[in-house]
Formats: C-alpha cells, sequence, structure tokens
C-alpha cells in the first residue's frame, strides 16, 4: 500500500464546487527530512455528481471544477470522475513539494517542509494557492472548513520520538504529547486542529510536530557555534 500525505482543504476549493476537496500525494519520513522535490499527487473534489440528468454529459460541477482547480493548481490535469458510496469527486493529478524548508516553498504548490534549524514537521500552502482560492471563493471560509490531515509512513527502520502540540492521532487527542512513531508504522493519521488549520490558511508556517532527536541535534550544533 502507498504511503500517502492527505490534506483536506474543505474551505478554499470547497467553496468553487460547495463540497469537501481532498490533497494526497505518496510520501515517506525520509523525505520530510530530505531536500525539496515535486512529487506527482492528486486532488479530488467531491462534487453532486459525476453526470447530468441524463447520464450521458458531464455535470456542472464537473466542468466547473475542471475550469478552477488548474487556475489555483497551473499544472493540474483532470483525471476522472468516481462514484464513491454517496459521494462523487472529480480528480486531478497536481504536482505537491516534500522536504526543504518553508522559504523554499514554491508560490504554486502545497509543501510539507522541515523547520530550518529545528526538527519541526510543518505545512505551509503557497501564496498563489491561497489567494487563487480566496479569489475563486464564493464565501468566506476558515480553520473550522478546512481539514488538513497528514498520513505518515516511518521509511527510517527506527523507532521516532516526536512532540506534539495539539493533534488528532489516529482519532485521537494528543496536546503536548510527547509519542513514538513505530518503526514500521504506515500510514498513521495526523489531523491538525481548528486554530492550527486557521493559522495555516493565513499563509503561515503551521507546526505539525517536532522530531524530539533531530531537534536535539540541530540545538547541540547551534550551542556550538
Amino acid at each position: 500500500m502507498k504511503k500517502l500525505l492527505i490534506l483536506c482543504l474543505a474551505g478554499s476549493i470547497l467553496a468553487l464546487v460547495g463540497c469537501k476537496t481532498k490533497v494526497h500525494a505518496p510520501i515517506n519520513y525520509s523525505d520530510i527530512f530530505g531536500e525539496q522535490k515535486t512529487i506527482p499527487g492528486g486532488i479530488a473534489v467531491q462534487v453532486p455528481s459525476c453526470t447530468d440528468t441524463s447520464k450521458k454529459f458531464e455535470s456542472n460541477s464537473v466542468m466547473e471544477a475542471k475550469q478552477k482547480i488548474p487556475y489555483i493548481f497551473p499544472e493540474a490535469k483532470y483525471f476522472k470522475c468516481v462514484g464513491e458510496g454517496f459521494y462523487s469527486y472529480a480528480m486531478f493529478w497536481v504536482p505537491l513539494q516534500v522536504g526543504g524548508t518553508d522559504s523554499q516553498c514554491k508560490k504554486d504548490q502545497i509543501c510539507v517542509v522541515h523547520g530550518d534549524g529545528s526538527g519541526w514537521v510543518a505545512v505551509k500552502i503557497g501564496e498563489d494557492v491561497l489567494n487563487k482560492s480566496k479569489e475563486l471563493a464564493k464565501t468566506d471560509f476558515d480553520g473550522n472548513d478546512i481539514e488538513i490531515d497528514l498520513s505518515i509512513t516511518n521509511d527510517t527502520g527506527k523507532p521516532i520520538d516526536i512532540y506534539v502540540p495539539a493533534s488528532y492521532i489516529d482519532g485521537s487527542d494528543a496536546y503536548m504529547a510527547n509519542l513514538t512513531i513505530n518503526k514500521d508504522a504506515k500510514n498513521m493519521k495526523v489531523k491538525l486542529g481548528n486554530v492550527a488549520t486557521d493559522f495555516a490558511i493565513k499563509g503561515n508556517t503551521t507546526g505539525v510536530f517536532i522530531d524530539n532527536k533531530k531537534n536535539e541535534a540541530e540545538l547541540e550544533k547551534a550551542n556550538k557555534k
């Protein structure tokens, strides 16, 4: 099973067609602390229906998504529309950025970055993505409208001790908690709370958790200077 990073932006792009949006990309934990790189990801926009009432043509909501998603993500490519239970999703391929620091996050991408001189793992939404989303939004949105979820697979071969300021880990509250990511952990779910999400959609780099060992190493390195 592929490792996935999932970012649910249920507000900005939601406002384009009225429903939830999911952004996902294959990712390994080690990639976050590596050099910046662009990886292929996907965006799935929830729509009322894939087809019109005749079932022969695309629905208006799919056509609207096909116009507006490439405006927000210039390299987006429409893939298909699929039904999942009671919901339908218009799916697109989009480039996402993993690794590097927040200053290296491209304006037209969503980024998962590491701290510059620290062990922080953080999320940053590119300036152009936010500005274009707000430009097209039909209503105002905040942290209550948007979900940012990470699904993390540990590919380091070692357990990772982390400090979580405030998030949901695999569906459970984690507040100022010291936790361990098992060495064989796959798809550990980390969901930001509303306050942190609201901070992110205002263009800020938003910390998700701290890798304790990497943070200690960076602090020790800084003290030696």
